[in-house]
């Protein structure tokens, strides 16, 4: 039993420790300063916007599609798209910027997962947007530790 709440726990925390990123670069070469994450090459996350975010793969909490209103680097507003997403919510479940999950694709890197890989939407222009998907496999030979996000309907602010 141990060994089954171990993933979640670590889950958990990375979900906790995604929104209190450093000044790195996102996993995603090199880093810009004064705290901004990279999406694609080039790619500054903006202080506000508007993105769907669909939390699938493992055996974890954090599952459902999300409607999320971030302002001033912060997740302002979460709506829940599906009844997983209800559910989490409803638990007080947190869920992260695109820094944040960049920051948590960087720590698996760090931590030594097996597989951590971020997709960016076919013919986007280099430094155009954020990533449209991020895998997260911790230990390959173990069964639903996977993390998978799809990042949609990304809208900076006006």
């Amino acid at each position: 039993m141990k060994r089954a709440a171990a993933p979640l726990s670590l889950v958990a925390l990375c979900l906790a420790l995604a929104g209190c990123g450093d000044d790195g670069d996102g996993g995603n070469g090199g880093g810009e300063g004064g705290g901004a994450r990279v999406g694609a090459p080039g790619w500054i996350e903006p202080d506000t916007y508007r993105y769907t975010l669909e939390s699938r793969c493992g055996e974890r909490d954090f599952i459902g599609a999300y409607a999320i209103s971030v302002a001033n680097g912060e997740v302002v507003e979460v709506a829940a798209l599906d009844a997983s997403a209800k559910a989490y919510l409803g638990r007080g479940g947190d869920v992260p910027t695109i820094a944040g999950l960049l920051d948590l694709a960087e720590q698996a890197r760090h931590e030594g997962a097996d597989e951590v890989t971020t997709d960016y939407p076919d013919g986007a222009p280099e430094g155009e947007g954020p990533p449209s998907a991020l895998t997260i496999d911790r230990d390959a030979d173990a069964i639903d530790d996977e993390e998978c996000y799809t990042i949609s309907d990304y809208t900076p602010a006006a």
